[in-house]
């Protein structure tokens, strides 16, 4: 039978909230495999560390007058891309690696649009390590959305 006391139904649907919160702290999230996420963190993590060095490359090569936010965000994505893959690791939980995995889309997005801005050899090679990185932040982030 229906419930009609408003105040149960405020009742359950706080304890179906706490049960999903309780079950990703848990990692008994059965659908988030975190064997392949941990395998996409690390190849984002190396992917990223590339793209730190190739960037300073690029930008000792060809002043700008964004060289200094440009390196910053680049270094703040590889430290993001880093935590997340020891966060994987360590067990944290889902909820946490899906507020992590925005946090590194928004940095990743930031990059691009510096990266974006390269010029000849430095545009093909960046445009690359950014063909493989927009794939990975794509799988990583649904796979933690699940």
């Amino acid at each position: 039978s229906p419930i009609h006391s408003q105040a149960a139904v405020t009742v359950l649907t706080s304890i179906d909230r706490h049960v999903d919160e309780l079950r990703d702290s848990l990692s008994l999230n059965e659908s988030f495999d975190r064997d392949k996420a941990a395998q996409l963190a690390a190849s984002l993590e190396n992917l990223t560390e590339h793209l730190q060095l190739d960037t300073k490359l690029w930008l000792n090569r060809q002043p700008t007058g964004f060289k200094d936010k440009a390196l910053a965000a680049t270094a703040r994505f590889a430290q993001e891309a880093a935590d997340f893959h020891r966060n994987i690791l360590a067990g944290e939980s889902l909820a946490q690696l899906r507020t992590e995995s925005e946090t590194m889309y928004d940095t990743w997005r930031e990059v691009h649009g510096y990266i974006s801005l390269s010029q000849d050899e430095d545009r093909i090679h960046l445009a690359q390590l950014a063909g493989e990185i927009g794939p990975t932040m794509v799988e990583i982030r649904t796979l933690v959305q699940q």
